[in-house]
């Protein structure tokens, strides 16, 4: 005779803090005949952890967990001197409110795939932002309306957009060879490509005295020889922090702390918010008029070969994810500061549609419908060729509207420029408990898939949809919730019968550009011990 108990296997999830009840069977099997004997048996557990058998009701009894559990027991019937065995796998784990663990219970079985939905949240968590300023001669009222709302106005209604939001600055001048540059110009010294004044930081008050710094004695502390600047060069230091060491007089130091050239931080969106009047010299690139007037683009006489061109720059740029916004000085459309800024916001996904100034911004007087407000004093311009809006803002030459120009930039850059939404794993080389899976494996290799599924509406109704690939989505406006498929298999781990289940943790994290942490979530993975051999 054996005893055999229905079922011989749970695997039973509960919510934290419920109980629950397993109700049980037991037949004594002889050799020509079976009978149920569950009123005659006594029950011993192996792991009082879990509860006990009520053996007037033939319940295995399962108090109420407060935190993540994953346990089990095996329990014994006995009855005239025959036994059966049971085992029962508990997961209790938080299964109700707003945000439930995302949980695989997966059996050692290489050919049973799991799959289930999983929604990320795509707000900007936190944003970095370096302030690059034109400070040649004719750029003194600009930098004085910055100066006057750096700290009360453009720092803390960016901290107001983003609570993790951290500043740095920095500016430009140009090359101090031939004509491009002064050298020991009377005021305060040599012109510089770029100079890093405050990495990013988040001490305002530091920021701040970097940007009073772009001045000294009531003027700009560069001077400029020619029309066009080094912004390009500029760009490509920020993202970069190569550093330059000649020719002549040039000395840009080079920087590796944190990324790119000036300190941003792993997991935030970088903002480089340039400031100028002057369109930039660009090496390769040919003369353009400006006024009438025939402007030298291309560093040519003398020759500057260690100057970036504009694709290396743009190149640097998206390596960073960075994100250009800009303020142009008294511009004009083309071979002008508007250009140049226009192009690298372009180029960096710094666009917003035109409806955004109807739903979310308001929309300016003079400014049409499918317009973008980014003219003088929120005047209307016309989109670009895609019918979006670059974020760069025109101004007068007198610098009034930098300080609205940069507040409304970053806004509506955090809240309205589309991007790309992207997703890692990240697996851990052990479960909870500290067991090692075999070498070579981590907790990733348990998901198999995740792929993009859904999403939902956008904050705004006039924001396109997105659009999806098999790994990532597209053109997601920040707030969309996005919706992956998580799909799991274990086919690589046993535990064998009785031992205590294994808990695992792999990580799900996604991204703006595969740089901005927009959201991230555990996924747990409970792999019970193997069946108890089948009595008889």
């Amino acid at each position: 005779m054996f005893l055999l108990i229905d079922p011989p296997e749970v695997v039973h999830e509960l919510d934290l803090g419920a109980e629950s009840s397993l109700p049980f069977v037991v037949t004594a099997i002889y050799e020509d005949v079976s009978r149920e004997v569950t009123d005659e048996v006594t029950w011993t557990s192996s792991n009082a952890t879990l509860g006990a058998m009520d053996a007037e009701s033939a319940t295995f009894e399962i108090p109420a967990f407060t935190g993540n559990t994953v346990e089990s027991t095996v329990l014994t019937a006995e009855f005239a001197g025959a036994t059966g065995r049971a085992q029962v796998t508990v997961a209790a784990y938080q299964q109700s409110g707003d945000n439930p663990d995302f949980f695989f219970v997966l059996p050692y079985a290489p050919d049973r795939e799991q799959a289930r939905d999983l929604a990320f949240s795509t707000d900007v968590k936190a944003m970095d932002v370096f302030v690059n300023m034109d400070t040649t001669a004719s750029m003194g009222p600009p930098i004085n309306n910055l100066q006057a709302a750096v700290a009360s106005e453009i720092i803390p209604q960016a901290k107001s957009q983003i609570g993790d939001t951290q500043f740095g600055a920095g500016y430009f001048e140009d090359f101090p060879v031939g004509t491009y540059g002064a050298a020991n110009h009377t005021k305060t010294g040599t012109d510089q490509p770029f100079v890093l004044s405050q990495p990013i930081t988040a001490d305002a008050d530091s920021v701040a005295d970097a940007v009073f710094a772009y001045t000294d004695s009531g003027s700009p502390v560069g001077h400029g020889y020619d029309f066009p600047e080094a912004l390009i060069e500029s760009l490509y230091q920020i993202a970069t922090g190569d550093g330059l060491d000649g020719p002549g007089d040039v000395y840009v130091a080079p920087n590796d702390a944190g990324i790119g050239g000036v300190g941003f931080r792993d997991g935030t969106m970088p903002v480089i918010v340039t400031v100028t009047d002057a369109v930039s010299h660009a090496p390769g690139e040919p003369n353009c008029l400006f006024n009438g007037h025939d402007v030298d683009i291309d560093y040519a006489d003398p020759p500057i070969e260690e100057a970036a061109t504009r694709e290396q720059t743009k190149d640097a740029l998206a390596d960073i994810c960075a994100r250009v916004v800009g303020i142009a000085v008294n511009s004009e459309e083309s071979c002008s500061a508007l250009s140049d800024i226009t192009d690298f916001a372009q180029a960096t996904g710094a666009r917003v549609p035109p409806s955004i100034w109807d739903e979310g911004a308001g929309r300016p007087d003079g400014c049409a419908d499918d317009e973008c407000c980014t003219g003088i004093d929120g005047a209307g311009v016309p989109p670009d060729t895609d019918g979006l809006c670059a974020l760069v803002y025109r101004v007068e030459e007198d610098g009034s509207g930098v300080d609205a120009g940069v507040v409304e930039g970053l806004a509506m850059l955090t809240r309205y420029a589309p991007f790309q939404v992207t997703r890692a794993l990240v697996g851990e080389s052990s479960s909870v408990a500290g067991d090692a899976l075999p070498e070579g494996r981590t907790t990733a290799d348990f998901i198999k898939r995740v792929v993009p599924t859904s999403f939902g509406e956008p904050p705004l109704a006039s924001a396109p949809e997105p659009s999806m690939t098999e790994i990532t989505f597209e053109d997601v406006t920040p707030g969309t919730e996005v919706t992956f498929e998580i799909a799991a298999v274990n086919d690589f781990l046993q535990v064998p019968a009785g031992e205590a289940p294994r808990l695992f943790v792999a990580h799900i994290e996604v991204s703006a550009g595969s740089c901005a942490d927009l959201d991230a979530r555990d996924v747990y993975v409970m792999v019970p011990p193997d069946n108890l051999p089948p009595p008889g």
